[in-house]
């Protein structure tokens, strides 16, 4: 697990990401971001990944909310991309 600030993470994003570990980033010493490696999910706690499954949930919600997005309206988008793929 590394830490880093919003400022070393863009000067050596590539770096922390080509290191495999769990990464948080800070600004003013508060955790704001999280850089997780998607080939060692099974090392993080499920208490962890738990509590991004729900905080990437609201983040999306909030999102949709924002747009004006329905539920109605993203079933009928995924339903049109979804024949159009089948045309091919």
């Amino acid at each position: 697990m590394k830490v880093a600030t919003v400022r070393e993470f863009r000067n050596h994003a590539t770096q922390l990401m080509r290191q495999r570990e769990l990464v948080f980033v800070t600004r003013h010493g508060k955790v704001t971001s999280i850089l997780l490696p998607l080939k060692t999910p099974a090392t993080i706690p499920i208490e962890l990944r738990r509590e991004i499954l729900v905080q990437v949930g609201r983040a999306i919600s909030a999102q949709l909310k924002a747009k004006g997005a329905t539920e109605r309206r993203i079933l009928r988008d995924f339903e049109s991309f979804k024949n159009r793929r089948r045309r091919r």
